[in-house]
């Protein structure tokens, strides 16, 4: 079970990131977020194209990528339907300027302090506020969150920008109790807009816990239906 934790905290992504001729290649892993890696971007291409880039985002396809979703949920949803995992994902950078607007109808704006933009701060703010949603769902509350001294909560954080999977783990062990009530799942539809929320109990009764494809044929029994007679 290790094994397979670590395998899962590992996995990574490359992505390589183009605009107007230039290009930045990156190895991201599947569990970050892309906000985390815009200053670097921002000023590589500031620096390559001349231009003073700050309200920066990417975009696929000319579908810009949620940047409040993991990499790995939007890797899995717009580009391995249609390619391999051995092919690098291509991203084309966007940036605000005065004939292209933020879309904001498509993506969160990111708040401006002055002529910056923290991008981690609004990132640890959208962890944490995702986290007590899901300690509620788990246990019906939110306290082993809120219980968190500050230092903890900081070095969460911290560990999942920095990718450290001990410091990370440790500190969860005081989220995640070892009796759940109910398992958050959210279920994304690659190729439409589909989008399942619901809390998911454990076990059915005593005797037989709940699988993934009993999830499934609760949410979507037309893909269990069809995946047992292909």
């Amino acid at each position: 079970m290790n094994n397979i934790k670590h395998r899962v905290w590992n996995g990574s992504i490359n992505v390589r990131i183009v605009r107007d001729g230039a290009e930045y290649l990156l190895l991201v892993h599947r569990n970050s977020y892309f906000p985390l890696y815009f200053p670097v971007i921002a000023r590589f291409f500031t620096t390559i194209l001349g231009k003073d880039i700050r309200k920066i985002w990417l975009q696929y396809q000319d579908v810009p990528l949620k940047w409040n979703l993991p990499v790995g949920v939007l890797y899995d949803l717009l580009f391995l339907p249609t390619h391999s995992a051995s092919e690098n994902w291509t991203l084309e950078l966007q940036y605000e300027t005065r004939d292209v607007a933020f879309p904001k109808d498509d993506i969160i704006p990111f708040q401006a302090n002055g002529s910056t933009i923290d991008y981690e701060k609004l990132l640890n703010e959208l962890f944490i506020n995702h986290l007590k949603q899901s300690c509620y769902v788990m246990t019906g509350n939110s306290r082993a969150v809120m219980n968190l001294s500050e230092n903890d909560t900081k070095s969460l954080w911290t560990a999942m920008v920095n990718h450290d999977y001990g410091v990370f783990t440790s500190i969860m062990k005081k989220v995640l109790l070892k009796t759940l009530l109910r398992v958050p799942i959210k279920l994304y539809l690659a190729g439409s807009s589909t989008l399942i929320q619901a809390p998911v109990f454990p076990a059915k009764d005593l005797e037989k816990q709940t699988t993934l494809r009993d999830v499934l044929a609760q949410w979507l029994p037309e893909i269990v239906v069809y995946v047992l007679s292909s």
